[in-house]
């Protein structure tokens, strides 16, 4: 007999997140000042410094037979990790900053945001 209130094992839609509050966002809506406008000048070109150097790199390893080596297959991992966390973290960062107070992606982002660091 099935125990009513317990989620079946491994339900993926099964989250509790009520023990952590997150304020609502009451007023984020300002202008910003120069120096966020910098900031974010600044991770756009590193953004796309990032995404788009370490894509080359995969991309040449993957189309010339004669760097097909073990050093070069070990860099190319080294550009998927950093492709990964430009794609993933950069912007969770960013908003972060820019919303200081408040953190406006939610627990789940939270999580998911520490999850992906740590790893």
């Amino acid at each position: 007999m099935e125990n009513a209130t317990c989620p079946p094992p491994f339900d993926i839609f099964y989250f509790n997140f009520s023990d952590f509050e997150y304020p609502g966002p009451p007023n984020v809506m300002r202008p910003f000042t120069w120096r966020e406008v910098l900031k974010v000048i600044a991770y756009v070109v590193v953004f796309l410094l990032a995404v788009g150097g370490n894509t080359l790199v995969m991309l040449i390893v993957y189309f010339n037979q004669q760097l097909r080596t073990t050093t070069n297959f070990y860099l190319v991992n080294l550009a998927v990790a950093d492709v990964m966390i430009a794609v993933c973290c950069m912007w969770v960062h960013l908003v972060k900053h820019l919303t200081s107070p408040i953190f406006l992606l939610g627990a789940f982002m939270c999580k998911v945001d520490a999850f992906i660091q740590s790893k």
